[in-house]
């Protein structure tokens, strides 16, 4: 595995984890956006590469005094994959992982191997932004407490790429990536 991590002096990182074990890799991606304190707003996990998936897991990490996790919501695109799947903050009912955390998993159970189009949204995440203007908050597709895995028809330990975002508090309507 490679982590390629890059910061700025205003607590914004960028961070990527390459897992190079197979030719065929799931990617997984957060965006980048800018809310307003005290805005309520939902952010979209996609993927990429999604082809004959029978699993995957990951845990999640953010920054709990800039956001407060609301819900987590699924489109339906995968059988199976429901708010169980989810183990969320104790900020999000039934949730009981600390604050700024979570656990996704999920496994096809038709054991037919699932797949959507690059770009598809696999799952939402809802916040209330609790932080102040110029705050940043990572959304990082972290490998603790479980580790990022995820298997397909042809490989049971598949390789994956993480696209982490973040999410600022601003009232700049876009987000610069540079």
């Amino acid at each position: 595995d490679y982590r390629i991590t890059v910061e700025d002096g205003k607590s914004c990182e960028a961070s990527r984890v390459v897992d190079q074990g197979s030719c065929d890799a799931v990617t997984f991606t957060f965006p980048f956006e800018n809310h307003l304190p005290g805005e309520m707003f939902c952010i979209s996990a996609t993927v990429a590469g999604f082809v004959d998936v029978l699993g995957f897991q990951h845990s999640l990490i953010y920054d709990p005094t800039v956001l407060e996790m609301t819900s987590i919501t699924t489109p339906g695109n995968l059988p199976g994959f429901s708010g169980a799947s989810f183990n969320g903050p104790i900020s999000v009912p039934g949730g009981t992982q600390p604050l700024g955390s979570g656990r996704v998993t999920y496994t096809d159970l038709t054991g037919a191997g699932q797949t959507l189009t690059d770009g598809d949204e696999i799952y939402d995440l809802c916040f209330t932004v609790i932080g102040n203007l110029g705050e940043c908050s990572p959304l990082i597709f972290a490998d603790s407490p479980i580790p990022i895995e995820v298997s397909t028809l042809t490989n049971s330990d598949a390789g994956f790429i993480i696209n982490n975002g973040a999410v600022c508090v601003s009232s700049d309507p876009f987000f610069v990536d540079v």
